[in-house]
């Protein structure tokens, strides 16, 4: 009886860990170049091929100069063989606004992802594996919860996707940076945003690029109030996404929907199969 009850309180437990978009950052003016704070990392949407020239529309739009920084940071994780490094994330589930750290190791092919929760939730950990285990993410609790053993869950199952806004397999900088750029494509059908460039900004001690776009009015076809996609200008890649619902007032700050990021990135660093083996002797699987 007990275990079937810890069972339950475990699937309930697990977290799903988007690729990552826009964590958690105080909101700075507008003015002022935006820092990030090591928080929470944005959420990462299915790819699309990028188009070419022949197929671009509205080449006037305000947003292409920042969809072509946003595509290359994209194409330059998409240049990695694997890497390592703590992913933080905030994002609002139904009325939580629900925050994790967490150490990962990452591959893109075959698709794999380690994780180890460090707040909340020390000591949790998921791996999941294309093409194994039957498509579905392995998760353990430490301590008291850790009796009832390793569960397995489909990445989109309620259960795996209880406190995050997308599943696993949307994991990495690849995926964080293709949801922006996603997104931004969709809106060269509408009318400009405000658009804004902060060459100089700082994250996480990383000297950053800062793109930003921002919706002064509500409208249906605009997810967010305002995007902030922060590329790392020594490497190239996107470390961070923040994604702002619009405020209920006039004056009020915008509500945090997503923020996503990566920090003390380690790239090529020849990852292994043992790196993503539920038997290794590191893991508590």
């Amino acid at each position: 009886m007990l275990k079937a009850l810890l069972t339950t309180s475990l699937k309930h437990a697990v977290v799903s860990i988007a690729a990552g978009l826009p964590l958690a950052c105080s909101v700075v003016a507008q003015a002022e170049p935006p820092r990030g704070t090591d928080g929470t990392a944005p959420p990462a949407r299915p790819r699309i091929a990028t188009r070419t020239a022949e197929e671009e529309v509205a080449p006037n739009h305000a947003l292409q100069p920042a969809l072509k920084l946003a595509r290359t940071a994209r194409d330059n994780a998409a240049q990695l063989t694997d890497y390592t490094a703590t992913f933080s994330k905030r994002e609002l589930v139904g009325q939580a606004l629900i925050g994790h750290t967490m150490d990962v190791k990452f591959r893109p092919a075959p698709f794999s992802v380690y994780m180890r929760f460090r707040k909340a939730n020390e000591g949790r950990e998921v791996l999941f594996v294309e093409g194994r285990n039957g498509g579905k993410l392995m998760a353990r609790e430490p301590g008291f919860k850790g009796i009832v053993g390793t569960v397995s869950l489909l990445p989109t199952s309620p259960n795996a996707m209880s406190e995050g806004r997308y599943p696993i397999t949307l994991f990495g900088m690849e995926n964080l940076a293709n949801g922006v750029v996603t997104m931004w494509e969709n809106e060269l059908k509408h009318e400009d945003p405000e658009v804004k460039y902060y060459p100089n900004a700082k994250f996480g001690g990383m000297e950053c690029q800062v793109v930003e776009s921002v919706h002064p009015t509500p409208k249906r076809h605009f997810p967010f109030h305002r995007t902030r996609l922060y590329i790392d200008k020594s490497t190239g890649l996107p470390v961070r996404v923040e994604q702002n619902g619009f405020p209920s007032r006039s004056g009020s700050q915008p509500p945090v929907i997503e923020e996503y990021s990566y920090t003390n990135i380690k790239t090529n660093v020849k990852l292994t199969e043992r790196d993503f083996d539920s038997r290794n002797p590191n893991y508590g699987f």
